[in-house]
């Protein structure tokens, strides 16, 4: 009777790369089917405001659950759609997944096997993230910039003797995306039977800005006690507005700090890099030395300290 011997390595990669195109075809299958009828239903949407607004984020979490402590796959589903991606994270989890078996088994056949799981961790894991988080980062920033001029038609709406939930649909057909989209989903809810207030609170829980944390609260508190809330929404508007043209000033000011930190941190391994490159042997005649390990791990953590240090001089949180 044969017996079955160890698998050729090669045969190993063929099936991982196999498997991996098969994830990223069926992530990117999904998402283009949701993708189609996503927009198609928000075309409508938007055409007819009576008919029910598409569900542009599925697992989001309301003001209800945000008791409980979110599970990975609800932080994942607040931020594609902080960002604007109208995926599922089952979808998302699946390309990652498929594009990490599929680097790692094409990068594997060229390079060391640690070396080829750093770069499969990179490429497939760490940009991504990184990717959403900028896109997220840009849309609100743009929704902070829109808020002002939605907060002051809602107040003019509220002057002339509308409720607060027509002053919301006003902005919604009125403000262009990504705020009308927000708005639209608070028309939503509290047609089919939300309270205003936990609207404007689920908005605030799903674009994580202290602007609409303010906004949250001031309805809130407007809700419980009474008071002049077309006046509050127009104080409000005017700080977002002054808040963001002060943060304008500051990038404008903090520039040259910036660039500056960016080069400082960029050149000790341009050098190295330069130096390598030019002269070889004078890094590599010492490079078994046990001193030089260790002064070359204490200069990297120096100079990964360094780096730490600019960027918290050149950050402004405020």
């Amino acid at each position: 009777m044969n017996e079955i011997g160890p698998m050729d390595p090669a045969t190993l990669i063929a099936i991982g790369v196999f498997f991996g195109v098969l994830l990223v075809f069926d992530g990117l299958r999904r998402i283009a089917g949701r993708a189609r009828s996503t927009e198609a239903m928000a075309e409508r949407r938007l055409k007819a405001p009576g008919s029910p607004l598409p569900d542009f984020g599925d697992g989001l979490l309301t003001a209800a659950a945000k008791a409980k402590k979110p599970g990975p796959m609800d932080r994942l589903s607040l931020a594609l759609d902080g960002a604007g991606i109208k995926m599922k994270p089952g979808a998302v989890v699946a390309i990652v997944i498929g594009a990490a078996v599929l680097s790692f088994s094409l990068s594997a056949l060229l390079l060391p096997l640690a070396l080829a799981l750093v770069l499969t961790i990179v490429l497939s894991v760490l940009m991504p993230i990184a990717i959403i988080d900028r896109m997220r980062k840009a849309r609100l920033d743009k929704l902070t910039q829109q808020l002002p001029d939605a907060l002051e038609l809602m107040a003019r709406a509220l002057k002339v003797g509308h409720p607060l939930n027509i002053s919301i649909e006003a902005v919604s057909r009125e403000m262009a995306a990504p705020i009308a989209i927000e708005f639209e989903r608070m028309v939503d809810q509290v047609t089919y039977g939300e309270d205003i207030v936990t609207a404007f609170h689920d908005l605030a829980a799903r674009n994580r800005s202290e602007d609409f944390d303010y906004l949250a609260v001031a309805v809130g508190i407007q809700h419980g006690t009474g008071g002049n809330l077309a006046r509050i929404l127009e104080i409000l508007a005017k700080v977002i507005r002054d808040r963001s043209t002060m943060r304008r000033k500051i990038s404008a000011i903090s520039a040259e700090g910036r660039v500056s930190a960016m080069i400082l941190s960029i050149l000790p391994f341009a050098m190295v890099a330069i130096t390598h490159m030019m002269s070889p042997e004078y890094y590599g005649d010492v490079a078994d030395d046990s001193r030089f390990r260790t002064m070359a791990i204490i200069a990297l953590v120096l100079t990964v300290v360094n780096i730490i240090a600019l960027r918290k001089l050149v950050s402004f949180r405020f």
